[in-house]
């Protein structure tokens, strides 16, 4: 008898994964036999595959009808799964909408009826308003971290979906937290909850540190901090857009290379900051909460909390950006004598003690390069890559990530080569198109 694993072979190949996890494969299981589920799981444990698995076998590739709705939280979350839905090439026709993004593009796709949506609440909710989407036969709901859809006030949307969908035969509910209630639009009494959240799961782990700033003014000391952790990668978090700004700004005016990263920025913008912090052209990201789960950005070595938030599981969201898996990572308070700290920080948090050198860390070797061709052009990464190479004259180990997008496509690559390699490659072709190749810059 074949193990869940070897079932799903083919798909997992496609994600070079070898092996489902524990959770993974319960969920799995349990959703295959029809089952209304609560999966409460850490942040970066895999819950996207572990529910778009089963999510494959249930869909009926012969119906012309959407029977799977999968809904997030934020755009960049919803961005992720579709991501993770087209690379294992399932077959499913699949739509993605949300806000920022062109509703007549989307409404567009719909001619051809998707079979699986991912969207945001709000967007989707605008189609169904304007008789867009048809969901009378939808069979399977996702609901992915959907106390944080609620945090951010979408119960209303959210109900007047569920509301035009009646026949719903199967709810998936996750969260990375386990103080959640679910709502009672759902109509869901009693679901079956896989809870793999551990209080143990960062024990030994994750350094928890208290950084005392002898002034209010928090930012001299923030600095302090940055250039004593050197060439690491950080997160540094604080509870306002304005605040985020500010600390951006100041960072930015001393020349540190760093991205900022909130609700208030224009999609574009928000998609190339993590795009930048991911494949290493940032090393430092200033944030408010939305960064703390559900984003695909990489394991971090330290978190700054700049800002506490007022409640202790967002803290724990912050601090599982950094020490998962068997990686150790840094947690650090930034606070000052004029400040109490909340109640949930323990009273024997250690003092970090700053070094003496404020020498302001090197930029990140890497500097990303966009190029104005992509998927819709039938560039892959391999055709970037050769291009680099072969007319840009650069090493295989200068190149790092490459992403493709729809229009466009971008590159990681050296940063003492760019300029070399931005001359090099101007008027040539990639796959007999020109091409025009630029620096991203913060």
């Amino acid at each position: 008898m074949k193990t869940k694993t070897e079932k799903f072979q083919k798909y997992l190949d496609k994600l070079g994964i070898n092996q489902l996890n524990p959770m993974q494969e319960a969920m799995v299981d349990t959703v295959l036999r029809r089952k209304n589920i609560l999966l409460l799981s850490p942040t970066g444990s895999g819950k996207t595959l572990a529910f778009l698995l089963p999510l494959i076998k249930i869909i009926d590739l012969q119906k012309s009808s959407t029977q799977g709705l999968i809904i997030s939280p934020t755009r960049e979350l919803a961005i992720q799964i579709h991501s993770v839905l087209k690379k294992l090439s399932s077959g499913i026709r699949i739509l993605l909408c949300y806000g920022g993004h062109s509703m007549r593009e989307e409404k567009k796709s719909m001619s051809n009826i998707p079979q699986i949506i991912i969207g945001t609440p709000g967007r989707i909710h605008d189609h169904l308003r304007k008789g867009n989407l048809v969901l009378n036969e939808l069979e399977v709901v996702v609901l992915d971290e959907f106390d944080k859809s609620l945090e951010l006030g979408f119960h209303d949307d959210m109900k007047a979906i569920l509301q035009n969908a009646n026949v719903i035969q199967q709810y998936l509910l996750t969260s990375a937290t386990d103080s959640v209630s679910i709502p009672d639009f759902l109509g869901i009494k009693i679901p079956t909850k896989l809870n793999f959240i551990t209080e143990k799961r960062q024990s030994g782990k994750l350094n928890l540190w208290k950084v005392i700033s002898p002034a209010k003014d928090k930012l001299d000391t923030l600095l302090d901090l940055i250039s004593d952790l050197g060439e690491t990668s950080s997160l540094i978090f604080l509870n306002y857009r304005d605040a985020v700004d500010r600390v951006y700004m100041r960072l930015a005016d001393l020349g540190i290379e760093a991205g900022y990263f909130h609700g208030g920025l224009e999609q574009k913008d928000r998609e190339v900051t993590l795009l930048l912090f991911r494949n290493g052209s940032n090393r430092i990201l200033v944030t408010t909460d939305l960064s703390a789960r559900g984003l695909d950005i990489p394991l971090v070595r330290n978190v700054i909390h700049y800002q506490l938030p007022d409640k202790e599981e967002q803290f724990i969201h912050r601090n599982g950006r950094t020490a998962r898996m068997e990686a150790t990572g840094n947690a650090f308070v930034l606070t000052s004598e004029y400040e109490k700290l909340k109640e949930y920080i323990p009273s024997d948090i250690k003092i970090y003690g700053i070094g003496k050198k404020k020498t302001a860390p090197p930029p990140p070797p890497m500097v990303t390069i966009e190029f104005n061709r992509g998927k819709r052009d039938k560039i892959n990464k391999i055709d970037i890559l050769g291009f680099l190479t072969k007319q840009g004259q650069l090493l295989g180990n200068d190149v790092g990530l490459i992403e493709i997008k729809k229009f466009n496509s971008f590159a990681a690559i050296d940063r003492t080569k760019a300029k070399r390699v931005i001359q090099n490659l101007k008027e040539k072709k990639i796959k007999g198109k020109s091409v025009k190749v630029h620096i991203i810059r913060n």
